[in-house]
């Protein structure tokens, strides 16, 4: 009783500011919506480092449940799992709509066809009588000629004459005019309800909370993270769009591998937007403040941060509530390609580790200056090694750019120091995964697969919760709304 009531007072201490939430079997939930998390007597803990925690992966689960912390006093809570199932059940209303529209559709051809072929029967009537009548006046005409009266039959012929164009005119004008209008109208109704319409009904309910308020993480780092948000899109049986900043007057420098190699068919920066949840990724080319880049690619570190915040806001009509920073295999490529002789040896030395947490510090502070107005929850991933190892001839050539797994965990542990210093949560993917083998989490030579990303991706949104928890969060639920 005594740890229920010290539950009670500390989430009416902390207000949550009505986020609903789901209750833990290790935790208590508020009538304000504030899960308190607590060890299994339910005694209350202030704070939960979800992505530094060391964890355990079940072999088997729905995603959001895989991955769960060893930890007595902190559980990770499936909050995936509402997003995903309010994306199925707007992809059934979706379905729904465009069968009905489908039949409809169907319903409008098959009554134009019978109306075109009884038009078309009256019009053959039309012809036939005006031949019938023809002939007969040519007849009676004849006859008057034969009399002497070439004026009066003449004169019938012309009236006649008037008259059947006139009648056929009206005829095809009316046909015409009939069939280009329910040709518009159809067009203009499947234009309304079909795209315009619909879609403003999609962007409508994308906005509204599904079972807890709009999530929207914007992530700055590599084809990882886009490889995790088309995972979420992929659980979520949808397709990612592209996400197109313009850097330096260039709108495809995302897109763009070099000069003559582009991303045949990839969203390298990609955005999934779900009920309730949108996720994007923004490539930065890693922390250096100035290039080149690996490949020589376009836009500083702090242009495609700038570019990618106020392209957020714009579309989504908000700005983000989470944005992750990720930078190592891209800073590895770089080294790689302008400065070989920090990437041969076995470790990086002390000269690149250096110039790196100079300029990830710079990287951290311009994302906190130009997003303190609405404080989002700040976090820096590490990476997960890839396959490459020790160097040896065979994976150097295959995977020439990744660096060694010495060279990642120089620059993970690098991360940590900064993440503590610069006030950024820390998700330690490196940890996360360090119990399994490379096969295990890899979908190539350095892609985690998506099992392993949508439990980041839950991570995320623990984190997001616990952040939302705070008296401070208030500025971020009303930015942009």
């Amino acid at each position: 009783m005594k740890c229920r009531l010290l539950q009670l007072l500390l989430c009416l201490l902390v207000p949550c500011n009505g986020v609903r939430l789901a209750h833990s079997p290790a935790g208590k939930a508020s009538t304000s919506g504030c899960v308190v998390q607590g060890s299994p007597d339910g005694c209350a803990q202030s704070k939960c480092h979800y992505g530094t925690l060391p964890g355990l992966w079940r072999p088997v689960g729905p995603p959001g449940t895989t991955y769960s912390l060893m930890s007595d006093t902190c559980s990770l809570q499936n909050l995936l799992a509402p997003f995903i199932e309010a994306a199925g059940e707007e992809n059934a209303e979706r379905a729904a709509e465009e069968a009905s529209v489908d039949d409809q559709q169907a319903d409008d051809g098959a009554d134009d066809g019978d109306s075109g072929e009884s038009e078309e029967e009256g019009r053959a009537e039309e012809s036939s009588e005006d031949q019938g009548s023809e002939s007969a006046d040519s007849a009676s005409g004849a006859g008057s000629a034969d009399q002497g009266d070439e004026t009066s039959g003449s004169s019938d012929s012309a009236d006649r004459s008037d008259a059947a164009e006139s009648s056929d005119s009206e005829g095809v004008g009316d046909w015409e005019d009939q069939e280009s209008g329910d040709w518009s109208e159809s067009d203009s109704s499947q234009g309304s309800e079909g795209q315009d319409g619909y879609d403003s009904r999609r962007r409508r309910k994308l906005q509204e909370p599904s079972g807890q308020q709009p999530v929207g993480i914007l992530i700055f780092g590599d084809s990882n993270d886009r490889e995790l948000v088309n995972h979420v899109c992929a659980l979520a049986n949808r397709t990612t769009t592209k996400f197109i900043t313009e850097i330096d007057g260039d709108r495809e420098t995302c897109e763009k591998k070099n000069a003559g190699w582009p991303y045949n068919g990839i969203n390298n920066c990609n955005t999934c937007e779900i009920p309730g949840l949108r996720m994007t990724k923004e490539a930065i080319w890693g922390v250096a403040a100035e290039g080149p880049y690996y490949e020589n690619r376009m836009g500083t570190a702090t242009k495609r941060v700038y570019a990618g915040l106020q392209l957020f806001a714009k579309e989504w009509g908000r700005a983000p509530d989470m944005i992750v920073v990720a930078s190592a295999l891209w800073d590895i490529a770089r080294w790689s390609y302008h400065k070989p002789e920090w990437t041969q040896p076995k470790h990086l030395p002390d000269e690149a580790l250096d110039a790196w947490i100079k300029d990830a510090s710079a990287l951290m502070d311009y994302i906190r200056e130009h997003t303190e107005d609405y404080n989002p929850l700040l976090v820096f991933r590490t990476t997960a090694f890839p396959k490459t190892q020790e160097g040896d001839a065979d994976m150097r050539h295959l995977q020439a750019d990744l660096g060694t797994h010495a060279h990642l965990a120089q620059l993970n542990a690098a991360a940590r120091h900064l993440a503590a210093k610069h006030g950024f949560e820390l998700v330690d993917v490196e940890r996360m995964l360090s119990m399994l083998s490379v096969d295990e989490y890899l979908m190539d030579g350095h892609h985690t697969h998506s099992s392993a990303n949508l439990e980041v991706v839950n991570v995320y949104l623990n984190l997001l919760r616990a952040h939302r928890c705070k008296a401070d969060y208030q500025a971020i639920a009303i930015e942009g709304s």
